[in-house]
Formats: C-alpha cells, structure tokens, sequence
C-alpha cells in the first residue's frame, strides 16, 4: 500500500467506518494489510464485485465488448517473465468493465481462461472483439452458436486461413470501404482504410465451416511522424460472423475495430492513473484481490 493511500484512508477513516457501519477504533497499519489482504478468498469477492456493481446484460445487448489479457506486472519474481495476469471484458464505448478473470500467466493458458470466462458469465450471446490469439474454433464456435457476433483478429501463424484470406482481398471486389482523415495524436499523424468483403459464397478448411464466417475486413494504417519523414503503413486483417447487409453494418464493424483498443486505454488507466503494476507481492491472492479493488475503483466513475 503506497504512503499516500494510507494517509488518505486515514484521513477519512472516520467517514469510512460511517460508510460501512465499522466500529473498528483504528485504521489497518500498512504491514497488517497484507497479511489481512491474504485471507480474502479474491475469486469470492470479485464475483461480489460484478454481482452488485457490475453491469446487466440485456443493457449490453448490441454493444461491443472488448476481450483482452493483461500482465500484472508487481507480482512477477525476479528472474521470470509471468506472474499473475488478469482477462477483461470491456464496454468500448465507456471502457466500464462487464467481466474479469484471473490466472497464472506461467501454468495456464489466456485462450482456456477467455473461452471458460465468456461462458461463465452469459457473454457468448453478445457482440465480442478478441485479437488473433482467440481465433480459435472452439471460441468463435460458442460465440456463433449462441447467437453472438465476434469480430477477431487474423494473423500468419493461421497460415492457411491468413492466406487465403488475403487472395480474396485481391481477386474479390470489397462490398464496403471507407477512409478516416489523417488523425493527430501520439506524436504522429494516422490515417485508416477499410475494406469490407463478403464470404457468404467462401469455403473453408472443415476446422472452420461451423464458424460462421461471414465478413472479412482488411484494414490499412498509415502513419507519420509529426516532426515528418517517411510513411509507413501495416495492413491488418479481421474476420466476424456479421454480415454486412448495408452500409450501417459495414460501419459498425470498422468502428468495432478501432473501438477494441478501448480495453488498452483502460489498462494504461489503471497502470498511470491506479499504479497498478507498483504493487509487487508474491501473493497470489493479494494481486488480485488488490487488482479487483481497481476494477471496482474503474467501474464507479464510469
């Protein structure tokens, strides 16, 4: 616990314990808190945390969420490169989080911990953006299979899908495109291209066909520097099980990709504003007990 949040919880202990009905005389000292952090069953008290401030699903219905891992990065040892690491789930609009999960980033594995999360908590049915590590078929499976609609990354390492797909970019006239004005911001100029193709007539390896593919969309980023020089550009693509019908669907769709790197404004929130990777605890419990506290700090001034 940093000097300043203890002088603060200090300062307004009176109002706390007023707060939450304590008749505690004093406040916890620094080296009781994490011994007292420690016995808090933290998978208990997250599922408290969404149940009673946490967002209701029929109010999500038709809103992109955005899927998303994060290190945390206090809890890893010297001499190893994974600790604890926490899975969100965030409305891009408002960056409030609907669901969170916790795992140990050097026994298991994001992918199992996103498919069991979404699951879990009723989200398959919802609108869901994921980068290319989810597009798996058991993932993109249970989104299609219940009615929701993903929008996930595609990147080489599914070669044969990553190929075929930028054929048809190619040969295929896309059904919708738009281009952004160069937009200022990060020391740098950016301009985005999209284009949408349809894959309602594609065939696809057995592995995929219950899928649901639908859309694909190649997305063009070039960028400068303020201080000028060359342009660069990254072409990145995507696949969803949205069809795009008109123009409207095509939209949403491209702003459903911009709108994914909401989750990674949230995370920069919480690392600068809430000083989340300062904690270091080797305390499994405590990192995330601590990181759930920040979520449900998120959440309330949204």
């Amino acid at each position: 616990m940093a000097p300043a949040t203890r002088r603060h919880m200090v300062h307004h202990f009176s109002l706390l314990c007023q707060a939450t009905v304590s008749t505690q005389p004093t406040a916890v000292s620094r080296a009781q808190l994490p011994l007292v952090l420690v016995k808090v069953d933290s998978v208990l008290f997250a599922n408290l945390l969404f149940e009673w401030f946490g967002l209701d699903l029929p109010a999500l219905e038709g809103v992109w969420l955005a899927v998303d891992g994060k290190d945390l990065r206090g809890s890893i040892r010297s001499g190893q490169t994974r600790g604890e690491a926490c899975v969100s789930v965030v409305v891009q609009t408002s960056e409030a989080v609907v669901a969170q999960a916790y795992y140990s980033g050097k026994k298991e594995s994001e992918k199992l911990v996103v498919r069991q999360l979404l699951t879990d908590k009723g989200l398959t049915s919802q609108h869901l953006s994921l980068d290319a590590l989810h597009l798996s078929p058991l993932t993109i499976n249970a989104i299609h299979a219940s009615s929701g609609g993903y929008l996930v990354g595609l990147k080489a390492n599914q070669a044969m899908l990553y190929r075929h797909c930028i054929c048809l970019c190619l040969v295929d006239i896309p059904i919708c495109e738009t281009t952004s004005d160069w937009e200022r911001g990060h020391g740098r100029l950016e301009q985005r291209q999209y284009k949408g193709f349809s894959l309602a007539k594609a065939s696809f390896a057995p592995r995929w066909r219950a899928a649901g593919f639908q859309t694909l969309i190649w997305v063009k980023r070039s960028r400068q520097a303020l201080a000028g020089g060359a342009i660069t550009e990254e072409i990145s693509y995507y696949l969803s099980n949205v069809a795009v019908l008109t123009a409207a669907y095509g939209a949403e769709l491209f702003g459903a990709i911009r709108g994914h790197w909401r989750v990674e404004t949230m995370h920069y929130r919480r690392d600068v504003v809430l000083s989340e990777d300062v904690l270091r605890s080797g305390k499994s419990g405590v990192n995330r007990l601590v990181s759930s506290l920040r979520t449900l700090t998120m959440n309330l001034l949204h």
